[in-house]
């Protein structure tokens, strides 16, 4: 009886390793640029339906996955923070609403968009509470969904751009200072008033 052993090359390992790691850091690029998406319902088919009827990539959105119950939207809401949640209310182990509650009270900020069978007052109530940003009544036309998808979709990039701008003004001024401090400094040890243990604590603060 002959045995084959076959043995496992290390550089083949290691390139399927760095190819991994470089889809992995491409990915994170990709979801830092685009607004991410995540679709969230406890039937097969209308989640595979959202994933697929409609070309998310081409509308500029990025599909991070999708969820079948609220504790697994939980669990990939923390691991991405996407940016829109789609999900339905009535779901196994966990529901919408409730999963919705759990994720503002970790201080998720993301929008989210109901997609419910009832058109229930209470519901409502509470989706309002939660900063639901849509509700939406079943069955759900694909067109008026992607239409709302896409106005979230303008107001996260509104966002982006002020907080982009936010942190540009930031830095800008930061650096403003720096500059100010130095030619003080300077100015001050050339006029003479910076000198023995204060010159040295001045360096020291640099």
């Amino acid at each position: 009886m002959i045995v084959e052993r076959h043995q496992t090359n290390f550089f083949d390992v290691s390139k399927k390793s760095i190819m991994v790691n470089k889809r992995r850091d491409e990915n994170t690029q990709m979801m830092e640029q685009e607004v991410t998406l995540l679709i969230v319902d406890d039937e097969d088919e209308i989640r595979k339906g959202l994933r697929n009827a409609i070309d998310w990539q081409k509308a500029g959105i990025y599909l991070v996955g999708t969820a079948q119950n609220g504790s697994e939207a939980l669990e990939m809401i923390r691991e991405y923070l996407p940016d829109i949640v789609i999900s339905d209310i009535n779901m196994p182990e966990m529901d919408g609403l409730e999963m919705i509650a759990q994720a503002r009270e970790e201080g998720y900020s993301g929008k989210f968009i109901i997609l419910s069978g009832y058109d229930d007052f209470q519901y409502a109530q509470k989706a309002i509470r939660y900063h639901v940003d849509d509700y939406i009544i079943k069955p759900v036309v694909l067109e008026d969904l992607k239409k709302h998808v896409l106005q979230l979709k303008e107001k996260v990039e509104k966002i982006r751009e002020q907080q982009n701008t936010k942190v540009l003004l930031s830095q800008k001024l930061n650096y403003a200072n720096k500059i100010l401090t130095e030619q003080n400094f300077i100015s001050d040890f050339l006029s003479g008033e910076l000198q023995g243990a204060h010159l040295k604590a001045e360096i020291e603060k640099k």
